[in-house]
């Protein structure tokens, strides 16, 4: 894809940039041919019969700066596609329209620079004033952040009781919003194992002159490889600049799910979920040409960066998404066919829960800004922040007097001097009562936490405040509850976060329902799933020559569409391969997964959930209470990754599987056991996260339960995991070998009838 000559260009007053986001008028493709060079028309008749060749004859003309194609639009001096990576087949695309499916209609976006920003308003106006070529049209406008931080640890230093001065220094010292919050209750009943997405500006770890060095209490969660692109954009001038977006990152992404009872740093809410992050800026995929320089002198985030955060962040099967920001005006959806409309919806469809901070700002703010404006239309939790008193909110709840508000349907949550990760002596400096940081030079202490312990400047850890800090709170309640019951439907999570409020009876207009409780919000959960089981899905691609196993609808949609991390990076979904439902029955009462009929790749059909096996969603042993459940862990490897695995499970080597050479779409997906984590990280695995929980192999064997085995094909270098009574078909495909000498995870309920299984 061409780099265009032109920089990108912001109004720093509007938020407007030299760029339009449009839709070409499908409804009257002869004006659109009327615009593309000759050749364009002479060569294919699908430049005009069909969307998808118009789409790159006009992309083409664009870029070839063709004289007409570029007078018909006001000059303009570049295109692209918003989403211009991973494209669908045109096959694919024909299907999609047919359904009017929001994925599809995300590949339509059309991005147009201009010399100018000035150049762009113009163009919008004509635009929009004549239809005949572009039917939607609007600027690339950037975003915005709600943030401001300061530092760590779990536990209060002194009693927690009644409102005081010394309670209030305390406060400052450790993570006071868990405790407002309950967790700790929470946690007695799940640790969490929900897929959580993150939209950020930066990345949470530091820049170590290549990449970015993952936050040490942020590695056992952070997913790296489920994230879109790559770094780009770093150099000396930026560097710095881009070091603040990082620290809101890793800051963000600690409140969620730092590693927790590790003796370091700080505990984060969800304490076993799995962090993924989608950054607007300095990414190869979200952001494209992020290596030009900007007029701003700052990289920026804008419209089409969000719109494919969200849309990657979909793709990749993420459950819930927190966003710590906004847009910075307001966008009336559904009416509207906005690329964020279609983003949203989107995200509906496949029933991802956006957690939204609602901004430092006035309590008006939320009404004006979008898509915090959008709560009723879209699967949207807004969330105001608050300072606390008293962790039992004995005295109610405060709201922080910079803070936005939730509005009536939204909740608050912690949002001042709250301590997170942070890099060892960050300083973002202080500006009133907004203070983040964890250092302390000139007598400028940016480090609440720092008279708690000798060390506590430059520990990795500081405190910060903001809404951007008590969206991710939420966020982890949302973890804990979609652990526990997978097959929530977004409104349904919404609604029990909401109804845990403190103010879920008399709701304020400024607070909406107030402070949830993770705890209630949790038992809220289990009433919706009282055995705590789920079903394994089992899927299978020939493609790829992998056996995958999910407990998450999500990300076995993500199979099915072939987006499923990790993969080989086609140039369009179908070559990174799609997996069907492979093994076991029907779940009874749930024929499909969140979407509407709409599936590309393969023969388009929609795969129907099937399961042969189903999994524990809490760590809690209904057989004892001094043994806790094993957890089931996935990992994956794709060929071109370093591995010594060699031919086969535990022979040494430094060379790939064979079947990389006849099928080098191929991954594998395999199950393992916490104390096999090293081994398969040894083979050049990396954890997807974890699944499940089952009966520890050292317990007898509890009735109705069967053996989960776990066999390995030499051929297509391939794990299965199926109950015991399966064994024989199996191995007569196959699977006979046993990796890292066990054959066998646990006991788990067999799938008989696609009823819940009955615990005896």
């Amino acid at each position: 894809m061409p780099v265009p000559a032109v920089a990108l260009q912001v109004d720093k007053k509007t938020g407007e940039t030299n760029e339009l986001v449009v839709l070409l008028n499908y409804a009257n493709t002869a004006n659109i041919q009327k615009l593309l060079p000759a050749q364009a028309n002479a060569t294919a008749n699908e430049a005009t019969s069909k969307p998808t060749g118009l789409e790159r004859a006009f992309v083409a003309a664009v870029q070839s700066k063709d004289q007409k194609t570029n007078a018909a639009l006001q000059g303009a001096a570049h295109a692209r596609f918003m989403l211009w990576t991973e494209r669908m087949s045109d096959e694919d695309r024909a299907r999609g329209a047919e359904l009017k499916a929001p994925r599809e209609m995300l590949e339509r976006y059309i991005v147009l620079r201009y010399p100018s920003v000035g150049a762009a308003q113009a163009a919008h106006k004509q635009l929009e004033r004549d239809t005949s070529v572009i039917a939607v049209v609007q600027n690339n406008r950037t975003g915005v952040q709600s943030w401001a931080p300061n530092d760590p640890y779990f536990a209060s230093p002194i009693p927690l009781g009644p409102p005081s001065v010394t309670y209030q220094i305390a406060q400052t010292q450790y993570q006071w919003g868990l405790h407002a919050m309950n967790f700790p209750a929470a946690w007695d009943k799940v640790r969490g194992q929900a897929q959580i997405g993150l939209i950020e500006n930066g990345y949470p770890g530091t820049y170590n002159g290549n990449d970015i060095a993952t936050h040490p209490d942020l590695i056992a969660n952070y997913r790296k490889h489920f994230g879109p692109g790559a770094l780009v954009g770093f150099n000396t001038e930026t560097v710095n600049f881009n070091k603040h977006y990082n620290d809101h990152a890793t800051h963000v992404a600690g409140i969620i799910g730092a590693q927790s009872n590790n003796s370091v740093g700080i505990s984060g809410g969800c304490v076993n979920c799995s962090l993924s992050n989608f950054p607007v800026i300095n990414n190869s995929v979200t952001a494209p040409y992020p290596n030009e320089t900007f007029t701003t002198n700052s990289p920026t985030a804008v419209l089409s960066a969000y719109v494919t955060a969200i849309t990657k962040a979909v793709d990749t099967g993420i459950q819930i998404l927190n966003w710590s920001g906004s847009l910075s005006y307001r966008i009336e959806c559904p009416q509207s066919s906005s690329a964020i409309c279609t983003a949203l919806n989107y995200a509906k469809e496949r029933e991802v829960l956006i957690v939204e901070a609602t901004g430092n700002r006035s309590h008006t703010v939320p009404l004006l800004w979008s898509p915090l404006n959008m709560a009723d239309n879209y699967l949207i939790l807004p969330v105001a922040g608050i300072e606390t008193r008293s962790p039992a909110l004995s005295g109610g709840s405060a709201i922080w007097n910079l803070t936005g508000a939730a509005t009536v349907d939204g909740v608050a949550a912690p949002a001042r001097s709250i301590i997170s990760t942070i890099s060892a002596f960050s300083d973002f400096g202080a500006q009133g009562q907004i203070i983040c940081g964890d250092s302390v030079a000139s007598g400028v202490v940016t480090d609440e936490s720092g008279t708690r312990f000798a060390n506590g400047y430059g520990d990795a850890a500081g405190s910060c405040t903001g809404t951007s800090m008590a969206a991710p709170h939420v966020s982890a309640v949302a973890g804990l509850v979609r652990s526990v019951n997978p097959r929530l439907t977004g409104l349904e999570l919404r609604q029990i976060i909401r109804n845990s409020g403190d103010l879920a009876n008399n709701r304020l207009e400024i607070l909406g329902y107030g402070l949830p409780n993770a705890s209630t919000a949790v038992d809220a959960a289990i009433a919706t799933n009282p055995s705590r089981l789920a079903p394994l899905f089992s899927f299978y691609s020939t493609q790829r020559s992998d056996s995958f196993y999910t407990t998450v609808p999500q990300m076995a949609n993500a199979a099915m569409d072939a987006t499923l991390k990790p993969h080989t990076n086609g140039n369009y979904f179908g070559a990174n391969g799609w997996y069907a439902s492979a093994y076991g029955s029907a779940i009874n009462g749930y024929w499909s997964f969140p979407r509407n009929p709409f599936v590309w790749g393969g023969s388009g059909s929609v795969s129907q959930p099937k399961a042969e096996v189903w999994l524990f969603t809490t760590h809690i042993n209904p057989k004892s209470t001094s043994v806790d459940l094993e957890p089931l862990v996935r990992m994956s490897w794709k060929c071109g990754d370093d591995t010594p695995k060699g031919v086969a499970p535990g022979e040494p080597g430094s060379f790939a599987p064979a079947v990389c050479s006849s099928t080098p779409r191929h991954i594998d997906t395999v199950l393992v056991n916490q104390s096999e984590l090293a081994y398969f990280d040894w083979l050049g695995y990396k954890v997807d996260g974890t699944e499940g929980y089952v009966y520890p192999k050292t317990l007898p064997q509890p009735a109705g339960t069967v053996r989960l085995m776990r066999k390995y094909n030499i051929a297509r270098d391939d794990f299965a995991a199926f109950p015991d009574i399966a064994l024989a078909t199996m191995q007569s495909n196959g699977y006979t070998e046993d990796g890292n000498l066990t054959d066998w995870l646990g006991y788990v309920y067999p799938n008989t009838n696609g009823q819940t299984p009955v615990i005896q």
